[in-house]
């Protein structure tokens, strides 16, 4: 992959994990969000995050819609 940007519009498993459920979720990737405001001045790390589109349907009493966006690379596979 050469840019962030083509993951968009990719089709990907949101790893979704909390203290009480876990489940994956077959979804495609809406945006990526590249949050370095501070990365230069601080040091600090940049942030990458995917908003995302469920595909399939997920247990609603325990994912809420505002889990698919702001979503870490890290819980996203293909």
């Amino acid at each position: 992959m050469n840019t962030l940007r083509e993951l968009i519009g990719q089709k990907v498993i949101f790893n979704y994990r909390d203290e009480d459920y876990q489940e994956e979720i077959r979804c495609t990737v809406l945006d990526v969000c590249i949050n370095d405001w501070y990365f230069n001045e601080k040091g600090e790390p940049i942030y990458i995050t995917v908003d995302l589109m469920p595909n399939e349907t997920y247990n609603g009493d325990f994912i809420d819609v505002d889990d698919f966006f702001g979503v870490n690379l890290s819980e996203i596979t293909r």
